[in-house]
């Protein structure tokens, strides 16, 4: 996007935050926008897969990785926001020097969040999240789902393109072939008259 071969891409805030801040140094400003209509809500979360052999040292990482100073330093490097609600969280995410508009932020932390100066790649306001869903499965109605994003995507050729194309390239196979057989077919008729002189 910093060389202008697109002017939209479809990200993850954390990945739209690491853009934007790539894209500053070379000059470039870039945003995140959530489109009014809406979008789709997601979170990052640590579990314990059921066949995992070592649980306790799983539980040990995940509480360590929730203390708020290790959730901020792991905010800091991955880019993406903890699933912490914590005061100290609330306190690190309000930049008040650095950003002038301020979010609601009662959705996440509660009480006490009403006008935070936070980052809204990371943290959006309420009237943004109210626009937004969870994803879920949508059982039958998923082939047609996948059916549309292959249309906006330009991907959805039919059979009958399909078949166009690979009789194209059969053709233009076998007419390079053919052209390979016949100068085989004229050289050595051409050696076979040299020879016969």
């Amino acid at each position: 996007m910093t060389k202008g071969n697109a002017w939209m891409n479809v990200s993850w805030s954390g990945d739209a935050q690491w853009a934007i801040d790539e894209a500053s140094e070379v000059g470039v400003e870039l945003a995140y926008l959530v489109p009014e209509e809406g979008s789709n809500v997601w979170f990052d979360g640590w579990c314990i897969p059921k066949y995992a052999k070592n649980t306790k040292a799983a539980s040990y990482f995940i509480n360590y990785m929730c203390m708020p100073e290790n959730a901020i330093y792991n905010m800091e490097e991955i880019g993406y926001v903890s699933v912490i609600a914590s005061p100290e969280i609330l306190e690190w995410a309000d930049d008040e020097e650095n950003i002038s508009e301020t979010a609601d932020l009662t959705y996440f932390f509660g009480e006490g969040a009403e006008a935070v100066h936070a980052n809204q790649v990371f943290y959006p306001d309420r009237k943004v999240i109210d626009h937004c869903a969870l994803m879920h499965d949508c059982g039958a109605e998923t082939e047609a789902m996948l059916s549309m994003w292959n249309r906006v995507k330009g991907d959805n050729l039919s059979g009958g393109i399909v078949i166009f194309i690979v009789v194209v390239l059969v053709l233009i196979v076998g007419a390079a072939l053919l052209s390979v057989f016949n100068r085989r077919k004229q050289r050595a008729l051409q050696r076979k008259h040299r020879k016969n002189r």
